[in-house]
């Protein structure tokens, strides 16, 4: 499956975009939202656009993509839930932020430094 290792300033630019979309909130409509998402898009690293059009154009193979490190706020996310009958202790549970959505399939996994602060 193709993979995208980001470095620390993609992942920043990343994270700047979507906070930025995340910032319009939910009072638009999803036309303007939609329009919002292609031109923000123009702001994100080449390196980055390369490889969403390219995935885009082509779905090779069977339509996945990992993006591996993205920027991941632990803190903000809490611990993982160790079954399902715990009760929620993150006060608001949010959407995946846009940069996660503009693409089909696109799966986050954590950058080598977010994994090794959470098993410490």
């Amino acid at each position: 499956m193709p993979r995208l290792d980001l470095t620390a300033q993609e992942g920043g630019a990343l994270r700047d975009v979507a906070e930025g979309l995340a910032d319009a909130g939910p009072s638009h409509t999803l036309d303007q939202r939609l329009e919002a998402i292609a031109v923000r898009a123009h702001e994100l690293p080449t390196r980055v656009r390369a490889a969403l059009t390219g995935f885009r154009l082509t779905g090779r193979p069977y339509g996945g993509l990992i993006l591996s490190g993205l920027p991941i706020d632990q803190d903000l996310l809490g611990p993982t839930p160790t079954d399902d009958t715990s009760p929620r202790t993150r006060p608001n549970c949010v959407a995946p932020p846009p940069c996660c959505c503009w693409s089909a399939r696109c799966w986050a996994v954590p950058s080598p430094s977010s994994r090794s602060a959470r098993a410490s």
